[in-house]
């Protein structure tokens, strides 16, 4: 994946790539008559099931890791040592277990691992608070500030921010986002002056530009001592 699957810095598709191991499992299915019969599939196939239990996750900072995955057989699923494991995973490949009869999620990244290796992009829940971020901001500009006609355009402005701020804020209450914090660590209140910005557009006086920044929460997935 660090070869073929790289996209640019800039792409909405990174971090959103997902290569599973092992590229080969099974599943027994059961015929009209009652008969069994064991159907060969890749690896995309387990791929989409990581991402279907992703998106049975209640919140967007949840994760995947030691997550279950059902639905395919275990007495030929193909396993890896350690080692193995390892290599896979630094090479952009989220890979299945099978432990004491479950199919286990040991370390699921995307195949951003294997390109930058940035932690906002490689760990799968990174892109689903973006998107809740994103999806939440987009639908309360659009209920509340899309059509009106502004009297006063700097408060009008101001009033951009407030509507992106309180949703941010209402994210960050819900556990959906990490808190702001200052530079010795310390939990601090979104600036309305740093954190948000809102421009007016010098060429089109219908359009207005904004950015946001925010902090994604990462699960904790190794101790060392």
């Amino acid at each position: 994946s660090g070869r073929t699957l790289q996209v640019v810095s800039d792409s909405p598709a990174r971090g959103r790539l997902n290569v599973a191991a092992p590229p080969n499992v099974t599943r027994t299915i059961v015929l009209p008559d009652g008969t069994e019969s064991k159907v060969e599939l890749d690896g995309s196939f387990l791929a989409v099931a990581q991402a279907a239990r992703f998106t049975s996750l209640t919140s967007a900072a949840d994760n995947l890791l030691r997550r279950r995955v059902t639905g395919f057989d275990t007495d030929d699923f193909q396993t890896y040592t350690k080692a193995e494991r390892g290599l896979l995973a630094a090479g952009g490949v989220s890979v299945v277990t099978l432990d004491a009869g479950r199919l286990v999620l040991t370390d699921p990244v995307t195949t951003e691992q294997a390109g930058g290796a940035l932690t906002q992009f490689n760990d799968p829940s990174a892109s689903g608070q973006k998107d809740g971020v994103t999806k939440a901001i987009e639908r309360v500009l659009d209920t509340n500030l899309v059509g009106v006609v502004p009297e006063d355009l700097a408060q009008y402005i101001v009033t951009i921010k407030s509507f992106i701020g309180l949703t941010i804020s209402s994210l960050i209450s819900a556990g959906e986002i990490g808190p702001y914090k200052t530079d010795t660590g310390a939990v601090r209140n979104i600036s309305y002056l740093q954190d948000i910005q809102v421009y007016h557009s010098a060429t089109d006086p219908t359009k207005f530009f904004f950015r946001y920044f925010y902090n994604l929460r990462y699960p904790a997935k190794r101790f060392m001592g």
